[in-house]
């Protein structure tokens, strides 16, 4: 999970209490290791382990590997504090041969401009961070990044006005 907004978290109460009930068994939850351990933040996890799931915490320089796959977290800094839980999201660089993503979940504000500087190459694909929101994803973030590729996730005729057309432009 990159962090605990309720449009990132609303489904995995159900989730955890259908796992192995409905062919989808989690065995492993990560979450972002931070020092903005709200409410939220702490029931998730409560959650989870009282279904007997291992939670488990990412930081930045953290990675995981598998034969040609490698993902490397790139934020947040380890016990990172902030006041808006968008700042903290987890940001996942991948690599699998000559393919490379990057996701960024919510990342905005200073947290963006932390993880700018651990980008070292350009991306094939870019997952845009806060649903196209006006506040993240920047034209130099697009520069440094040089997607060939990029996606939004958001819903068609959303509240937000998400994508934000100087992001689409």
């Amino acid at each position: 999970i990159t962090h605990t907004d309720a449009d990132h978290i609303s489904g995995y109460e159900e989730l955890f209490s259908e796992s192995d009930v409905e062919g989808i068994r989690i065995d492993n939850f990560i979450m972002p290791e931070t020092g903005t351990e709200d409410d939220e933040y702490q029931k998730l996890k409560r959650m989870a382990l009282k279904k007997g799931i291992h939670v488990y915490t990412i930081s930045a320089g953290m990675t995981i590997k598998n034969d040609m796959l490698k993902l490397t977290c790139l934020h947040p800094e380890s016990e990172y504090i902030c006041e808006d839980r968008n700042e903290y999201s987890t940001v996942l660089d991948l690599n699998f041969g000559a393919f490379s993503a990057l996701f960024t979940g919510d990342i905005q504000g200073e947290g963006e401009k932390k993880m700018m500087a651990r980008i070292e190459h350009a991306y094939t694909l870019l997952k845009c961070a806060h649903h196209g929101s006006a506040n993240s994803t920047p034209a130099e973030f697009l520069a440094m990044t040089r997607p060939q590729l990029c996606f939004i996730s958001c819903g068609k005729d959303n509240n937000y006005g998400h994508p934000h057309p100087e992001l689409i432009e």
